[in-house]
């Protein structure tokens, strides 16, 4: 946590007080993987992604987000706390991004699965005191060494633990669910929500906690 917060401080000096306006400098990537998005601001569309170690032509835009561009010169913008400043040379023109990546099938041996983010939702019941269902949503990514366009196949697993009656007499459960990711350039992304599943439930759910998720590769369909 220290390191993450030293990295975002020294990113937010860099940017307001060393960098002028239209100055650009070379970064790298510190995320496992990292959205371009179409817009300064998390609610952009994402337009690519970018992998732990790449390097890349950045520009300033505020504290927060950087200017940057993508193959075929199409322009966005990432967040710069998952950057780390390299040099701050100026250049007159953003460089393609190379994303060393070779021209290749995706199969099993070079597919590597990471979880984002899970978070749980749980929906009111009108009718009764307590929550009709609850799930966990896994923000998934995939990357591959490999250029080759693919549907992955995965399977999200979560265990609950929850309660149904005042007495808070605990239940635990496992429920799982199946997505697929379509892969492009190596990169890849999606949301699966493994639920509760409230036919399983005769009272409403008055606390519900996620105990464990895990989510892997079932198989990969490329396109020819």
């Amino acid at each position: 946590m220290k390191i993450k917060i030293l990295i975002i401080t020294l990113l937010a000096i860099i940017i307001n007080s060393s960098l002028k306006a239209n100055t650009m400098y070379t970064a790298e990537v510190i995320a496992s993987s990292l959205n371009v998005r179409s817009i300064p601001n998390n609610e952009g569309r994402i337009i690519g992604s970018l992998y732990r170690g790449q390097i890349i032509v950045v520009e300033p835009m505020s504290s927060e987000w950087v200017k940057t561009s993508l193959d075929g010169n199409i322009v966005g913008y990432v967040s710069s706390i998952y950057l780390k400043m390299i040099n701050t040379g100026t250049t007159t023109e953003f460089k393609p991004i190379d994303d060393q990546k070779d021209i290749c099938k995706p199969m099993l041996s070079n597919i590597k699965l990471s979880i984002e983010d899970v978070n749980m939702r749980c929906r009111d019941s009108f009718e009764k005191n307590g929550y009709d269902s609850c799930s966990a949503r896994f923000e998934v990514n995939i990357e591959s060494k490999c250029l080759g366009i693919a549907d992955i196949n995965i399977n999200c697993g979560a265990e609950f633990k929850y309660d149904i009656d005042n007495d808070y007499s605990s239940y635990e459960t496992e429920e799982s669910s199946l997505g697929t990711i379509y892969m492009d350039k190596g990169f890849g992304t999606t949301a699966i929500d493994v639920e509760l599943a409230p036919s399983k439930l005769t009272e409403p759910i008055i606390k519900v906690e996620l105990i464990n998720g895990v989510c892997s590769v079932l198989d990969v369909k490329n396109y020819d």
